[in-house]
């Protein structure tokens, strides 16, 4: 199965009826939907229990019918902007905070690594979506505290991710682990939509398969 070949046109139709979304959990919706228009036979949970010792949610898992099964992590990072779209209006939050976006994504890229390694049926992405460039512009520096989990466009993800050394306990806390990626993935961000020139108003996303050589 290819993730892309499967995705892709999901998106595409997405874009076309969604331009914007009010919140990750109106993404993981409007996604759910519109796989189930495009695959009626597949069996789709939402954030499905991956691991009840922990509370591990995955946000979106499919069985199709010849067996075969979707793990997939997204994420809808935004920065503050009012928007209209269908005389429907949006008012999206600044979640800033791009050192904890960046991490947060490449521990999605692990946890499906684990899940896709676990079970031969099993393919995996991970979709991250924002409107805010800081997730997709080259870093004007090199020695940030989050310069190991950078996820610009043409970024190269593999082995072991941590903070640098001088960042704060604050700012690790509750994602203090290394992340240990045995992939190798190129993000490449793709238009999504856009609106009027303002701030904010350009969504970008990329979508990384995650498809293991099963050991």
């Amino acid at each position: 199965m290819c993730m892309k070949n499967l995705l892709i046109p999901i998106i595409a139709q997405l874009q076309k009826k969604r331009p914007i979304f009010h919140s990750e959990a109106d993404l993981q919706h409007a996604l759910a939907w519109e796989l189930h228009k495009q695959h009626p036979d597949a069996e789709i949970r939402l954030e499905y229990p991956i691991n009840q010792a922990r509370r591990t949610y995955l946000d979106m898992w499919i069985v199709f019918p010849d067996g075969q099964k979707l793990a997939l992590e997204l994420k809808y990072k935004t920065r503050r902007i009012q928007l209209e779209a269908d005389s429907e209006k949006f008012i999206l939050a600044n979640h800033s905070a791009h050192d904890c976006g960046r991490y947060d994504a490449l521990r999605d890229i692990q946890r499906i690594e684990e899940i896709v390694q676990a079970d031969k049926e099993v393919f995996g992405a991970v979709l991250f979506m924002t409107n805010d460039s800081a997730y997709w512009e080259p870093p004007r520096t090199l020695d940030t505290m989050d310069a190991s989990f950078r996820i610009h466009d043409e970024s190269t993800l593999s082995g072991t991710r941590q903070w640098a050394a001088h960042t704060g306990a604050g700012t690790m806390k509750g994602r203090e682990a290394a992340i240990n990626i045995h992939g190798k993935y190129t993000v490449q961000w793709q238009e999504y939509s856009s609106f009027e020139r303002q701030t904010g108003s350009r969504f970008r996303f990329f979508l990384l398969p995650i498809n293991m050589t099963k050991k």
